[in-house]
């Protein structure tokens, strides 16, 4: 198990926060405004806590490995502090005093005026800060060429990801183009070494200027083989997800007062399952025994009752496969027989079940299913 917090960074070694710095506001104003340093400790608490409760950190000592193969104990150091700065760094960028004025209402920010960001957004700002900040953690590692282009690239994937936190994950160059000078993050890294920002920011802290960062990127697709590469593209897709979903969680605990605890937990499966193995349609199923029945050929339930036997035994003899494909003629019941394989999935101590429908319609149909075998039953846990 990581200790995440051995890689933590505190916000008041990176801005100054001698100025009250908010992250929210309760639109109706009965609730005070949430600090920036308050939300970004809820982030902090969901990362760790949906890493403990998904069993993803296998997943990332997998990507680490397949990323930076052979890596010293300095640059895993890194590589996570780097990580778990993505959570940490993401709503820097609200010290935008534009943001803090329009969108916090927060009179103390009005006589302060920056030219870049020219709006009221924060994201972008967020990834200029975290790379400038970690580029400079990267100088006091000295790593050796082959592996200081792997790491800017991946801080350059952790920056793009806090810019795009509130919007889709579009393409990643298009995210590089901005480190260019005339880009938005080469504007602000100026503004930063002209001392525009001393206000705000305790930096600029990396000597490397936009520039030249912009022009090592171009160095990067030529040395990661095909295996890196697609390790490259799953760790942008988990932490962009990771990100999103803990800024979700820890915003929804300001608004409603309410922590989340539960993410699907074996409890709830459980209960479920009981649900479902007292419809009368599995009750007749459980019971159903084909050399004790007779086939005349015109009831249709008897074949269904034996695919869905069969395709269980099958599931049951192949415990160590991770991948399944349920094939059936249309009417024979599969999307019964698919809740039920769901289900046996998930008391072998599989955390998730992705299930693929090819058509809209037919997820209409299962949702209207599930509603009439489940309704109310079960108590909506936050």
């Amino acid at each position: 198990m990581i200790e995440w917090e051995a890689y933590s960074t505190e916000l008041d070694d990176i801005l100054r926060l001698h100025l009250p710095v908010y992250a929210h506001m309760d639109e109706n104003g009965e609730k005070p405004k949430e600090t920036l340093k308050e939300h970004t400790a809820l982030c902090r608490k969901y990362f760790i806590r949906l890493l403990r409760k998904k069993k993803m950190e296998n997943s990332i000592l997998s990507l680490e490995e397949a990323l930076l193969p052979g890596a010293s104990p300095e640059t895993v150091t890194w590589f996570r502090e780097a990580l778990y700065g993505i959570f940490i760094f993401h709503d820097t960028g609200k010290i935008n005093p534009l943001f803090q004025s329009i969108r916090m209402k927060n009179p103390v920010f009005d006589h302060i005026r920056l030219c870049s960001p020219d709006s009221a957004n924060h994201s972008m700002l967020s990834s200029a800060i975290y790379l400038d900040y970690f580029l400079k953690r990267l100088t006091e590692l000295k790593p050796e060429k082959q592996w200081r282009i792997r790491m800017y690239q991946l801080l350059c994937i952790n920056a793009c990801i806090i810019s795009r936190h509130h919007s889709s994950l579009e393409q990643y160059q298009k995210y590089v183009m901005q480190l260019r000078t005339d880009g938005a993050v080469g504007r602000i890294w100026k503004e930063m070494k002209e001392n525009k920002y001393k206000e705000l920011y305790r930096g600029r802290f990396s000597k490397i200027q936009a520039g030249t960062f912009y022009s090592q990127m171009a160095q990067i697709s030529d040395i990661l083989t095909e295996k890196q590469k697609f390790a490259r593209y799953i760790y942008a897709r988990l932490l962009y997800s990771l990100l999103t979903a803990c800024d979700y969680y820890a915003t929804n605990e300001y608004v409603t007062g309410v922590e989340t605890v539960y993410f699907g937990s074996a409890d709830e499966i459980r209960e479920m399952r009981r649900t479902y193995e007292e419809t009368p349609l599995v009750k007749h199923i459980r019971h159903f025994r084909p050399d004790e029945t007779k086939d005349d050929g015109k009831d249709i339930n008897y074949l269904r009752n034996l695919m869905f036997q069969e395709a269980e035994r099958n599931l049951l003899q192949a415990r160590d496969s991770r991948l399944f494909f349920l094939e059936a003629p249309t009417g024979s019941g599969k999307s019964n027989m698919a809740l039920n394989l769901s289900f046996q999935l998930l008391e072998e101590d599989m955390d998730k079940v992705i299930y693929v429908y090819p058509f809209n319609n037919l997820v209409e149909q299962n949702k209207a299913s599930l509603q009439d075998i489940f309704g109310e039953t079960l108590e909506y846990r936050k």
